[in-house]
């Protein structure tokens, strides 16, 4: 069954993730959000990995800072009255120096969910475990949202499982190479198509070790639809 949906505008921040400076990150989404000043209860979705990127050798050293990553985020999203939806590195308990990918969802209400990644892009296996859960639907009281996070986007099943549980709208938060990044506005349209659903998509931009990554919307940092 789906939520009675009341989420009319989303947006994307789009922005050069700088690895392992978790402040700077942060100050860089409540700059943007400044400037883009979102209606209530808009849906602002982050790139993968923002407030980190992919810091391997840093994930130790920021452990502090990924204990208080959540109550920053909250925060944020009560002051602009939004949803935030992004990925970040989640410690697992018992596994030293192992993470999931994991989006989280906030809202100015405290409502939080998470979904980690399920299918890691080759290398990523060196501080990521996948996830062994199949994934579900966010309920909130301005809709149901499916979240998934970057190259899950490329596996249909996950889409459609998120679809069939009631989600009204997908939510992927990503770090595509912009030598792809047809495949990626491909990609996005085949499953918003397949699930007649809308999708809210949000890549970083910059470089990733070395590897330049692309706008997931022309040559903006900031773009708001409103459904």
């Amino acid at each position: 069954m789906h939520c009675n949906k009341k989420i009319t505008h989303a947006a994307v921040i789009q922005f050069s993730v700088i690895e392992g400076d978790i402040s700077k990150n942060i100050a860089t989404v409540e700059r943007l959000l400044e400037d883009l000043a979102p209606p209530p209860d808009t849906l602002c979705v982050l790139p993968e990995l923002w407030p980190t990127g992919f810091a391997y050798d840093y994930f130790g050293n920021l452990r502090d800072d990924l204990d208080l990553l959540d109550e920053k985020i909250l925060n944020l999203a009560k002051r602009f009255s939004i949803f935030i939806a992004g990925s970040s590195p989640e410690k697992i308990n018992g596994k030293t120096g192992r993470y999931f990918n994991t989006l989280k969802v906030v809202d100015s209400d405290n409502y939080y969910n998470k979904s980690r990644k399920i299918n890691l892009f080759p290398g990523e296996e060196i501080a990521f475990n996948k996830s062994l859960r199949a994934p579900t639907v966010v309920t909130t009281n301005k809709g149901c949202f499916g979240a998934f996070v970057c190259y899950d986007l490329r596996f249909p099943e996950i889409c459609r499982s998120l679809t069939q549980q009631g989600a009204d709208i997908l939510i992927c938060s990503a770090q595509w190479p912009a030598a792809r990044i047809q495949h990626w506005r491909a990609l996005i349209i085949a499953r918003a198509i397949e699930n007649q659903v809308f999708i809210v998509g949000c890549n970083s931009i910059g470089q990733n070790n070395g590897i330049k990554l692309g706008y997931a919307y022309p040559q903006h940092q900031t773009t708001i639809k409103q459904f």
